[in-house]
């Protein structure tokens, strides 16, 4: 039974379902048995065949295929099982086919008998169409259109009324989505000999198609009425993920585009949702009313995630059992433009550290630092020219790992002041609570008034919308990235060597937050605690350091998928900045709903900005500079979108120099 359904493909059941039963909705707002018989259909038994037939004469291509794993987008379903998943398909198809026919009438039959043709038509022989170019993009467009039409006829709807501009632009999309999704696949089809748009024509120019395709699909629905004008806005995200293939190198940035419409196909089902409960007089809120209401839920799950985040980032570790205290290399990493003042606090700091057992520190610096004399206990190590393939600081740390002896081993930035007691609490972190590798979000210094409007959303941007909670209890986030934190890590030397240490994370601005997402892949358990009272980030962060930290990052942090990053900027934007102006246009609409609402989310952000600053010792004054803060944040993930979208990636081997001393 697991096999069949992973064969169906549950994640896009609703691509079906949903044209099928809004078309019925929208020509007769109520739920006939047909209707209802019709969307349970076209949700399991119609994918079941579609893709399951499509397994089953493409477990050649598919075998080779490393994205056909069963979980999400296909399986690899052999000969073997053929006659059973043929049966499957019958026992689930036949009967509710026969049955809204007899509730309708011979057209919708026809109707449903053409979309099972066609569906068949595009893996089974001998038509087989997904080998034609061309065709394949429009059979396989016309598996989502047929149902949008089966439904507008179970509604009553007679052909000459059916609304075919709109369908012609859903057509359009759907060819745009296949060849899209074609070029992913063109090398394991062109090594099992089955063609393709992809095939034929080649990634880039099948990229411009798929854009022109949604283009069209843009231009259709902004000649009609407001609703499809709106829809037509929605859609233009999808031309950026084409053309974004065509920046880069096509193959590889068709798989980055390919994950990113699976997510952006979630954040615009939910807009066409509203529109669609609009139109059927479901939802009788108010335009303001439903922003007033989605924000303050919005606000309301962050604080809630806060709350728990930071619950879980100030728990003590559980003892696992009396050790001995190991052996500690503690590596400090003193990027080019370190000032002599602020390395001697911070080796001042390490000397003053109440851990009883062996510590060995190093001070790693580039070839422009000055490492100080005259310390026995310290061991200096000049890590000599950055290799054009590496950002400095990973060459630091991976020039200090290679003289580390212990089997616990430190970094920290030469900025960063430890409490006395820090190397004694992370190496309880690892020793107690059995953790791989944890960090500390430290305490930012912010003594300028440019700190003070910047540096908040270092914090924020993890503590609000990361799982925190969750990965401390070592469970696997695959839609998140690892929160972490330069300032303060440890790990194990095996979990360090397993992961491939920061050789593995040359090219990354990012480098300990892509570091723990393999320690975790590996099997150990990552930690983030809250570090306010154990160390301090004395370096000077201003715009110069902060915005190309978003910039370079943030579309990288988003799996460098499109649909991921513009969730997350609508995020912030709900969460941020909607309840700062909400109230204003609520009062002068006179709308009391949406005024009362509006404040409620006002009055959640203000507790959230509030507790954060308290719970992490950040100046009370950064409040004041909360929307600067936003605005300045949404435009460098702006920036860093469109940076990802022209192939531009966050750590190329020309930014080794820029982006010494920036932190993760």
């Amino acid at each position: 039974m697991g096999e069949l359904l992973r064969a169906s493909r549950p994640f896009s059941w609703i691509n079906t379902a949903l044209p099928f039963l809004a078309a019925g909705l929208c020509v007769r707002p109520q739920l006939g048995l047909a209707l209802i018989l019709g969307t349970v259909y076209f949700l399991g038994p119609y994918n079941l065949l579609l893709y399951g037939v499509n397994d089953i004469f493409d477990y050649e291509s598919d075998r080779l295929n490393p994205r056909k794993t069963g979980r999400l987008e296909g399986g690899r379903v052999g000969p073997e099982q053929g006659r059973r998943l043929a049966l499957a398909v019958v026992v689930t198809n036949f009967p509710l086919l026969l049955a809204v026919t007899w509730l309708s009438n011979w057209e919708v039959g026809l109707a449903l008998v053409i979309t099972v043709v066609v569906a068949l038509a595009y893996s089974a022989p001998p038509l087989r169409t997904k080998e034609i170019p061309g065709l394949d993009s429009l059979t396989s467009a016309l598996h989502f259109v047929l149902p949008a039409g089966c439904g507008l006829l179970v509604a009553g709807l007679t052909l000459g009324h059916f609304p075919w501009l709109i369908l012609a632009a859903f057509g359009l999309w759907g060819m745009a989505s296949q060849a899209l999704g074609a070029i992913q696949d063109s090398e394991f089809d062109r090594r099992a000999g089955i063609g393709s748009i992809a095939t034929t024509l080649g990634a880039r120019r099948t990229a411009t198609m798929a854009a022109a395709g949604y283009l069209m699909a843009v231009a259709l629905l902004a000649t009609d009425n407001s609703a499809t004008r709106l829809g037509a806005v929605l859609l233009i995200p999808y031309v950026a993920l084409a053309a974004s293939c065509l920046a880069a190198d096509a193959l590889a940035q068709a798989r980055r585009a390919w994950r990113g419409f699976l997510t952006l196909n979630l954040l615009v089902g939910f807009f066409l949702t509203q529109l669609l409960l609009r139109r059927w007089g479901v939802e009788q809120l108010s335009t303001l009313e439903l922003l007033a209401l989605g924000s303050a839920l919005v606000v309301a799950a962050s604080l809630a995630n806060l709350l728990a985040n930071e619950v879980s980032m100030r728990s003590q570790p559980r003892p696992l059992g009396a050790t001995p205290e190991p052996a500690v290399s503690l590596i400090v990493v003193v990027p080019d433009g370190t000032s002599s003042p602020a390395l001697g606090v911070c080796l001042g700091s390490i000397r003053a550290q109440s851990y009883a057992g062996p510590l060995q520190v190093i001070a790693v610096a580039g070839d422009r630092a000055t490492l100080p004399a005259g310390d026995e206990h310290l061991l200096r190590v000049l890590a000599g020219p950055i290799p054009r393939s590496w950002t400095g600081r990973c060459w630091l740390a991976d020039r200090g790992a290679a003289h580390a002896l212990a089997d616990v081993l430190i970094f920290m930035t030469a900025d960063s002041q430890l409490a006395a007691a820090a190397v004694a609490r992370a190496v309880a972190e690892l020793t107690l609570s059995g953790a791989a590798m944890a960090s500390w979000l430290p305490r930012f210094q912010m003594s300028s008034r440019v700190e003070r409007a910047l540096v908040p959303t270092l914090a924020l941007g993890q503590l609000c919308w990361l799982p925190i909670a969750g990965q401390n209890r070592g469970r696997r986030w695959r839609l998140w990235p690892t929160a972490a934190s330069g300032a303060l890590m440890a790990i194990t030397r095996a979990a360090y060597e397993a992961a491939g240490g920061h050789a593995r994370v040359r090219s990354e601005l990012l480098e300990t937050a892509q570091l723990g997402q393999l320690v975790a892949a590996a099997g150990g358990r990552v930690s983030f605690r809250s570090g306010s009272q154990l160390v301090l980030d004395g370096g000077h962060l201003g715009l110069g350091r902060v915005a190309p930290m978003w910039r370079r990052g943030y579309y990288r942090q988003s799996g460098d998928s499109l649909g991921v990053a513009l969730a997350g900027m609508f995020t912030v934007a709900a969460v941020q900045l909607l309840p700062l102006g909400l109230p204003f246009l609520a009062w002068a609409n006179g709308d009391r709903l949406a005024l009362v609402t509006s404040l409620a989310a006002l009055g959640l952000l203000l507790t959230l900005r509030l507790g954060a600053a308290l719970w992490e010792r950040q100046p009370l004054t950064t409040i004041l500079w909360h929307p600067i803060t936003w605005l300045l944040t949404l435009g460098w993930q702006l920036l860093s979108v469109l940076d990802g979208l022209r192939g531009q990636p966050c750590g190329s081997p020309g930014l080794s120099h820029e982006l010494v001393g920036l932190r993760s």
